[in-house]
């Protein structure tokens, strides 16, 4: 065998070894699909784990509504607000009194204000506030509340059920209530971040009284029942389902082709 033979060209080497329509004979359009199937295998994983977060934060904003969908439908009596603060203060509270129960109440209102949709009062005694529609607070105020440029006059007692939710807990929808008390009336809830001006004041407050302990908050819903959150449970359910779907697509591009 001479040195020509012994020399075979890299052109018909490659076609003896991987065939005739590999190796050197890929064109263009070859390799701009295996450009394509390298990218989208590397793209799809990455797809995948952000489908995965997203869904995980929309279902964690309606934790919330599924745990107190299925709490017990009978409210739980908790008693006279000015009751519930001494047992609160007596470091003594209502094992009822925590985020996401049905329970039933009663106190004085004052402190009205106004949260989109909702009117909100405190109770005395106790860092518990009511949510109610504002027309139902609309029409309570002129039918209970005697003079309505001074609800805080003439004021009958509050005697209700709803959902219960500790401040700590509250969804961002409520959470402006919260913010609204801190720093109107300067009550430092544990959990919400104070401005520089109510950190001052209540900085000043800790060094005269020695007390730097914060205070939990809670909000009643009034007429929120656990069924009453259904849609909620629906439109997850949907959303899981699509999820779902999504998830298996997702993992079936992702096997190996054996054509």
């Amino acid at each position: 065998m001479d040195d020509n033979e012994q020399r075979q060209a890299p052109e018909e080497f490659e076609r003896e070894f991987f065939g005739p329509n590999q190796a050197g004979e890929l064109g263009t359009a070859d390799l701009d699909r295996m450009a394509e199937s390298q990218a989208t295998r590397i793209l799809k994983p990455l797809v995948f784990a952000l489908l995965l977060g997203l869904s995980g934060l929309t279902a964690w904003q309606y934790v919330g509504h599924l745990r107190y969908f299925v709490a017990p439908t009978a409210p739980a009596a908790l008693g006279a607000a000015e009751d519930i603060g001494v047992a609160i203060r007596a470091e003594q509270p209502d094992p009822n009194l925590r985020s996401h129960r049905f329970v039933s109440l009663s106190g004085i209102p004052q402190r009205y204000a106004s949260a989109g949709d909702k009117g909100v009062f405190k109770l005395i005694g106790a860092q518990i506030y009511v949510a109610r529609d504002t027309s139902k607070l609309a029409a309570a105020n002129s039918e209970t509340f005697g003079d309505t440029d001074n609800p805080d006059e003439n004021r009958e007692e509050f005697d209700g059920s709803g959902w219960l939710i500790a401040f700590s807990d509250l969804p961002r929808k409520y959470a402006g209530i919260r913010d609204f008390y801190a720093e109107n009336y300067r009550v430092p809830f544990c959990s919400h971040d104070p401005s520089p001006r109510l950190a001052a004041y209540l900085e000043a407050e800790r060094e005269r009284t020695g007390k730097r302990d914060c205070v939990e908050g809670y909000l009643i819903i009034e007429g929120e029942a656990p069924r009453d959150q259904w849609p909620y449970l629906a439109g997850l359910s949907a959303y899981a389902l699509l999820v779902a779907g999504a998830l298996v697509r997702a993992l079936r591009s992702l096997r190996p082709s054996h054509r």
